[in-house]
């Protein structure tokens, strides 16, 4: 995923040519145009990684962004046989708000940055656009967890506009590669997140006035008196009605699929060459195969997916311990499985994950360095041949940071403070890279953030004072019990890092965090807070920077049998 180590390598980096695409799309939405879309040179692959840094994981990227470190991180990516980065576009980062519609200045600012630096290193862009890691401020939901976005025309506005003013920002751009978007990244399981939200199930029960409801009650084998008395399907709960569960993946990917469109021409309309595709569930549940979600408008050029050893299963395999030539034997089959579904679209790979990395853990995955390194080794040449590319998801270890902002590079964004004028205040310096909010008595910062029961985690921060005799209060509030955990701690004048370890009680999900002066002391500058777990996802580089050598080679030799 990202890429660490101590030391920059040196050497002669490759120039990656310049890419002439063969646009075969046109921004209408008329049906499917026969010609396959084709790089050109038609032998080009995309052979990527998605970028994140230490600290950052795939939640905060933008917000702990460090530049000495992209350069090492891109040279080594070149010297290891890669072109291309992916980089999530967080919704909310980049579209603050959707009443009305903001975007963020300066998230532009360092994209138009990045690229042009990965330019330099001869490595091409890829952006996954909407990723809901964050969600706007005013729009339902929270990390991870686009709530109403389908549903909600407002909130589809405001997320369709996104891909108009990222495609109108980046033309510039001849690295861009292209766009993309994710059945994940708008709503993700929709059969677990419809009962949360009022305007979700006005829009499923509406939805199920194509029938008449007699003929829902047989189906289901219920008794509804009406359609609004319907309850929708939760697969949490028991117990659980699979035949009600499969009605409303229907439901879901008939609501994806009437956005589709949507996407692709707002897209068009900020520039009318860029490359749009589209990434849909593959996968099938209550017997349900999503097939809808692969119909994609002609203005989508290829269709993007991703495969995982677990998805074994989609070929009757369901072992727990897979073993790595049997399961690269999938690779070919999934191809042609993902082309059928699509009606012929070339296909895409943006993760392709080379250890479990998906799924529970009862499911099917590579526990072993050498089934790892079969399976690249029997997977790698398919994906170089039979398809448009691939790009690593589990490329390396890293933070799981679930902080929104945590060095405050964007203010106060994500954070809440007092009302009152005068109690926070940020502090920044020219180049905007060392912000530090500043806490004045009776002042405080707070965010909630979701947390795994019984997880035990690590809370890093740095901190100084600026008048002596002077703590930091920090509290912890376990939602949604009434239990607290209160650290307090002394600060000077000169910075300090503090860690302390903290275990999540059994009946909390989510912890509203809190930083302030303690009572009577001074004022407070913070400058960098995290709250993570350890989440190691086995990449070619270990949490030290040191490479797993096998595994560098092997990527090296395949990446090298294509041409860039």
């Amino acid at each position: 995923m990202f890429v660490r180590q101590n030391q920059i390598l040196r050497g002669r980096l490759l120039t990656l040519p310049l890419l002439l695409i063969v646009v075969l799309v046109t921004a209408s939405c008329s049906p499917r145009q026969t010609s396959r879309f084709h790089w050109d040179p038609p032998e080009f692959r995309v052979k990527g990684t998605y970028y994140f840094q230490p600290k950052a994981a795939i939640n905060n990227f933008w917000s702990w962004l460090d530049w000495e470190q992209s350069k090492t991180d891109f040279a080594q990516l070149r010297e290891d046989g890669f072109n291309t980065i992916i980089l999530f576009i967080p919704w909310g980062l980049f579209q603050p708000t959707v009443r009305p519609i903001t975007y963020n200045e300066q998230a532009f600012a360092e994209l138009d940055q990045l690229l042009q630096l990965a330019d330099s290193f001869g490595l091409k862009g890829v952006l996954r656009v909407g990723t809901h890691d964050h969600i706007p401020r005013d729009a339902h939901g929270g990390k991870w967890l686009a709530g109403t976005v389908l549903a909600s025309d407002e909130e589809w506005a405001a997320y369709r506009d996104l891909f108009r003013e990222l495609a109108t920002r980046t033309k510039s751009h001849p690295n861009l590669l292209f766009l993309f978007w994710t059945f994940e990244d708008t709503g993700y399981f929709p059969d677990l997140w419809l009962h949360q939200y009022p305007e979700n199930v006005a829009v499923f029960r509406q939805w199920l006035r194509r029938r008449p409801l007699g003929e829902w009650n047989k189906l289901w084998g219920e008794k509804n008196v009406s359609y609004e008395t319907v309850e929708p399907p939760n697969q949490n709960r028991e117990p659980m009605n699979p035949r009600k569960l499969r009605s409303f993946l229907d439901f879901s990917d008939e609501l994806l699929a009437r956005r589709l469109p949507d996407a692709c021409a707002a897209a068009k309309q900020g520039n009318p060459n860029v490359i749009l595709s589209f990434q849909p569930r593959a996968e099938i549940n209550f017997g349900h195969d999503f097939s809808l979600q692969f119909e994609l408008p002609s203005c989508y050029s290829f269709v993007t997916t991703w495969f995982s050893p677990y998805q074994s299963y989609l070929f009757g395999d369901r072992r727990t311990n897979l073993d790595g030539k049997t399961t690269a034997s999938y690779v070919p089959r999934y191809v042609e499985r993902t082309e059928k579904l699509s009606k012929g679209l070339p296909v895409f790979f943006d993760q392709f994950n080379f250890q479990h990395f998906g799924g529970t853990a009862g499911e099917g995955a590579l526990q072993t360095a050498k089934e790892q390194l079969d399976f690249i080794a029997g997977s790698l040449p398919v994906l170089l041949r039979d398809s448009l590319g691939y790009a690593l998801w589990n490329y390396s270890d890293y933070y799981l940071n679930v902080v929104s902002d945590g060095d405050f590079r964007f203010g106060l964004q994500e954070w809440e403070a007092p009302s009152q004028q005068g109690l926070v205040a940020m502090l920044s310096s020219p180049d905007h890279k060392r912000s530090e909010v500043e806490i004045r008595p009776g002042g405080f910062v707070r965010q909630n953030i979701t947390g795994n029961p019984i997880a035990e985690y690590t809370l890093e921060f740095q901190a100084r004072s600026t008048s002596a005799d002077t703590r930091v209060h920090i509290q912890l509030h376990y939602q949604p019990t009434e239990q607290f955990m209160d650290f307090s701690v002394p600060v000077s004048s000169q910075e300090k890092l503090f860690t302390l370890k903290v275990k999540i009680p059994r009946e909390s999900n989510s912890v509203a965090m809190m930083f302030s002066p303690s009572e009577g002391g001074g004022t407070v500058r913070i400058k960098e807070i995290m709250f993570y777990p350890w989440v190691d996802t086995g990449g070619i580089y270990d949490v030290k920077g040191k490479p797993r050598a096998e595994l560098r080679d092997v990527f090296r030799k395949f990446n090298n049998l294509m041409p860039d």
